[in-house]
């Protein structure tokens, strides 16, 4: 391997692509010009829009060409090809899902001009690949060449895509897992969202067998905590901040729209910044590498950001098999048979390759019922299936047909009309337009149920749980210019509470929400327009608003040491920001770490040798809210600080004291005794992994970035970090990208900053050129950059006048 990194660094060409002169293809009726500027966003020129579709494809190859290998290959579930029998248990679950199945029908479902923007996206990549002589590193370490793209692979990748947005689909299985850990009481404070008459469908005891759903459950969890972490897919905040102004608050009397996604944060960056001009589109804004069309972004009449909606798009459902016949199920009184599929998995000889043994491609059985795959049969617990219905699998999903036709709306109308079209993931789209018009419509499929709002998994045998259709696209929840001038959406409950129809029960926190309005009034109480800069502001604000109840109990709370008494000295000043030089916030954030554990752990403790099962009880206890923490030590709650174990007679006055003395240890043994030394950024870190290199402790550091940042799970500026043995605390999670559109009376304002930069080859100076701005706030403007380097792309062969016309046809 360093042999490989060896030859590229003596070469001229790192494998960098060819980015100005002139490059002759085939597949476009036309030449198409790609410009790049100081910082890479790509401008793609063409007088059809599918050569437009061909050039971003040509321009993602040339950038991103590891990202989209890594990204079919994870829906293809084929990373054990490249990375070994590691990667097994990821490719057979990929394969239970079968996303290519429902990718298939996806495409037969799409108009004839959306499919043609997939074609001249995949011509595009395959060109890139036909001529050129020059691959990214990674390819050479594995010994691999890129195979030709197809439309399939970018559909594919649209159901990863609903699949990173609905880690939420867990907490379900974690509310299985700890109900019977828990008094009626711990259970309705630990998991709020849960109605306390809720129903239990399936009994269990803390007894069960290893076989039972208990260890399946516990065991598809940890999967996706794999997935979580090699390949950033899901993440337990996962979610968005968007917020749009009407022309009447702002200072240059035009809408302004603001959008940051949160993902889990990788080099490179999800996202891709580029400007389509062909003969209909003319669209900027963020790309998703292996799409061709800007997902969230504008085009000259509106601008459009999303946040994830978090709907209950999903259910778990234990199957009952004939116990004369595994080959059937029961169904509503009648024992069908299972859709069985043999896939074979090939998988790549550790290394070194030349000493070891072909290793026998392992035989997956996929099994599938009438409601969804059966997601437990990777763990070989086939007693008892564990089905996922899940609406991003249903057939004729239409869900890029509605990114395809936001790039061509042109106003509330067409906005609508375009997201009629949606349907996984489920997201609140923000809207503002050049006539100064806000709006906001949660659009995707949102199920309604027999019975039962899928908040635990269920009974499928009978068809009381089953779905009966969809909330009605004139239902969903939306919102235009209303009186107070704007919208602001971070994953918070959407509807009231008169709303008829279930959406969810894991809302974010309201903490972020709430911030971004409390800083919109506080500069409208100042009779002080909104204006771009204090967009800014905003979208880099650390102000943890949720901690508040909880910082004012332990600034009083009885301390007894002179440690103790010096640290909530600290804590006494603390504003609540998490900045970076906070050495209040370090206490904080420690200090209610520790206390997760003193309270909820004697509760939620899988008995001896569940080690997998006590794993899942931790994570639920450690993503406790800080509202529920101090509902948990103020008297006449549910009594978590009585050890009910033990019969420890523990006080929460001794809970909080226990908890500082455990902060103030972690503290001193990351940063040294002296306490002017724990600010946040001296302990807190923004992690980019790079996979797979990351896990390669002499390559990590040549292609891993890390920097030193403020932020917490709950600030507008989020950062949702894990705790790491003698490293501190690392984001793993946080704002793929930030964006603030304003439609000027001249020109359009377009401030962004990626994640990461544009390029994901790690010789390119466009790697991590951005991670710095990032964190300090700095943006930069399309259309505004100095346009550093051409590239033409030659036309070889014309095009037909009948594929020309269905070229130009639009909406």
């Amino acid at each position: 391997m360093l042999l490989v990194i060896g030859y590229y660094s003596s070469t001229m060409s790192f494998g960098l692509p060819q980015i100005s002169g002139s490059i002759h293809v085939d597949g476009i009726a036309s030449d198409v010009q790609i410009s790049r500027d100081q910082h890479a966003a790509v401008y793609i020129k063409g007088n059809s829009d599918n050569d437009v579709f061909f050039g971003i494809g040509f321009a993602h190859a040339q950038d991103r060409l590891w990202q989209l290998e890594l990204q079919r290959r994870v829906s293809q579930g084929r990373l054990s090809e490249v990375f070994g029998v590691s990667s097994v248990s990821i490719d057979a679950q990929m394969r239970t899902l079968d996303l290519y199945q429902s990718s298939l029908s996806a495409w037969e479902a799409l108009s004839p001009q959306a499919q043609a923007s997939l074609t001249a996206y995949s011509e595009g990549i395959n060109e890139f690949l036909k001529t050129t002589d020059s691959l990214p590193l990674e390819f050479s370490a594995f010994d691999i060449i890129p195979e030709p793209w197809t439309e399939l692979d970018s559909l594919a990748w649209t159901k990863v895509f609903a699949l990173n947005l609905s880690s939420h689909m867990w907490n379900d299985i974690t509310r299985f897992l700890a109900k019977p850990y828990l008094t009626h009481a711990q259970g309705a404070e630990l998991f709020t969202g849960y109605p306390k008459d809720g129903p239990v469908t399936v009994a269990m005891t803390i007894e069960s067998s290893e076989t039972t759903p208990v260890e399946t459950l516990t065991a598809l969890v940890e999967l996706q905590d794999e997935l979580e972490k090699n390949f950033k897919i899901g993440g337990e905040f996962v979610g968005s901040n968007a917020w749009v102004i009407s022309r009447k608050l702002t200072d240059n009397k035009q809408a302004i729209l603001a959008n940051d996604p949160h993902v889990g944060i990788q080099m490179p960056s999800l996202w891709y910044m580029a400007k389509l001009k062909g003969s209909q589109i003319n669209a900027s804004g963020m790309t998703l590498v292996g799409l061709p069309v800007i997902i969230f972004g504008r085009n000259q009449k509106i601008s459009w950001g999303g946040t994830n909606m978090i709907v209950d798009a999903h259910d778990f459902y234990f199957e009952e098999v004939n116990a004369n016949n595994a080959k059937q199920y029961l169904n509503n009184g009648q024992w069908l048979e299972f859709d069985a599929q043999k896939h074979y998995i090939k998988v790549r000889p550790e290394f070194p390759l030349m000493l070891k043994e072909a290793i026998k491609p392992v035989e997956v059985v996929v099994r599938k019922t009438v409601r969804g795959p059966v997601v437990s049969d990777v763990f070989g617990l086939s007693d008892q299936p564990v089905v996922l219905r899940w609406t991003a699998l249903d057939q004729n999903d239409t869900s890029y047909e509605s990114f395809f036709r936001l790039n061509y709306a042109n106003d509330w109308a067409e906005f609508k009309s375009a997201l009629g079209y949606h349907g996984a993931p489920a997201l609140n789209f923000l809207y503002a337009d050049k006539l100064g018009n806000i709006g906001f419509l949660g659009a995707g499929k949102i199920p309604i149920r027999a019975k039962g709002q899928g908040q635990v998994p269920v009974i499928g045998n009978v068809n009381e749980y089953e779905w009966t259709g969809y909330v009605p696209l004139a239902d969903w929840p939306q919102s235009y210019n209303p009186e107070r001038g704007y919208i602001v959406s971070a994953n918070n409950k959407v509807v009231s509470d008169d709303y008829p129809h279930h959406i969810s029960y894991d809302w974010a926190l309201p903490d972020r929400a709430a911030r971004i309005e409390q800083l919109i009034s506080q500069e409208l109480d100042a009779n002080n327009s909104l204006s771009l800069d204090y967009m800014k502001i905003i979208q880099n604000d650390t102000v943890s608003y949720g901690a508040a109840s909880l910082l004012s109990l332990l600034q009083s709370t009885p301390t007894v040491s002179k440690q103790q008494k010096l640290a909530q000295e600290y804590l006494v000043k603390w504003d609540g920001d998490m900045a970076a030089s906070s050495q209040g916030a370090s206490i904080f954030y420690n200090w209610a770490r520790h206390l997760r554990v003193v309270l909820f752990k004697d509760e939620l403790s899988a008995p001896f040798g569940r080690t997998r099962q006590d794993g899942r009880l931790r994570q639920s206890y450690m993503g406790t809210s800080y509202n529920q923490i101090e509902a948990a030590l103020t008297p006449g709650g549910a009594q978590w600080c009585d050890d009910i174990r033990t019969k420890v007679q523990e006080n929460c006055q001794w809970a909080i004291q226990q908890a500082l003395d455990l902060a103030i240890k972690e503290l001193s043994k990351l940063a040294g005794s002296n306490m002017d030394n724990w600010s946040w950024g001296n302990i807190h870190s923004t992690v980019y992994n790079h996979a797979p290199f990351s896990e390669i402790n002499l390559l990590k550091p040549f292609f891993e970035r890390r920097i030193t940042s403020g932020g917490g799970p709950n600030t507008v500026n989020v950062s949702s970090s894990k705790f790491v043995e003698s490293e501190g605390f690392e984001q793993d999670f946080g704002a793929g990208f930030r964006q603030i559109i304003s439609f000027g009376t001249q020109d359009i304002d377009h401030l962004y900053m990626n994640s990461t930069g544009q390029s994901g080859n790690v010789f390119s100076k466009h790697y991590d050129d951005m991670v710095e701005l990032l964190r300090d706030g700095r943006y930069v403007e399309l259309n505004k950059g100095i346009i550093e380097v051409e590239l033409l792309l030659k036309a070889n062969i014309a095009i037909t006048k009948q594929s020309q016309e269905l070229i130009n046809e639009t909406f």
